[in-house]
């Protein structure tokens, strides 16, 4: 695990993590044991950049892929087991939507609008970055990826 920044006067681990975009709609995908929703994000790999491994896991855990914007949209953090982790945030714009991936069995997929995305999330400072993207204009209305939409809905189970 990669450890950096202090948070607290303690070391948090550094992850990063994607809000991908489809259409005006946010993917949100269930955490590992598949009782929460939360965004693709994990462990920065060893020799890659925040960006490249936030760009995996959209592919791992959510089987999107497309462009990242070369700046971090934002940060939160989060406990886990006693230890913070800290989790930069990348917007990805969604190109493609992959009817399966390599977390397709332990995970949901869903796009939902950011406000409804909101709304399932327990963490506080995720929600927010979540909410912000309408601030930040991000979000397009229509896209090639809206078309695929109503068939993503039929992935996994509704939230």
């Amino acid at each position: 695990m990669k450890e950096s920044k202090r948070f607290s006067g303690k070391k948090a681990i550094q992850q990063s993590g994607v809000l991908a975009l489809a259409g005006g709609a946010v993917c949100l995908v269930t955490n590992s044991s598949g009782r929460r929703w939360t965004i693709p994000k994990g462990h920065v790999e060893p020799g890659m950049t925040l960006g490249e491994s936030a760009v995996l896991e959209a592919f791992e855990e959510a089987g999107v892929t497309g462009e990242l914007d070369a700046e971090p949209f934002g940060t939160y953090s989060y406990k886990k087991r006693g230890v913070m982790h800290l989790v930069v945030v990348y917007v990805l714009r969604v190109h493609s939507v992959l009817p399966s991936w390599p977390e397709a069995k332990r995970r949901t997929r869903w796009f939902l609008a950011p406000r409804e995305a909101a709304e399932k999330i327990e963490l506080v400072s995720l929600r927010e970055l979540i909410l912000r993207l309408k601030d930040q204009e991000l979000l397009t209305p229509q896209s090639e990826a809206a078309l695929l939409l109503p068939t993503l809905h039929l992935v996994g189970s509704r939230p």
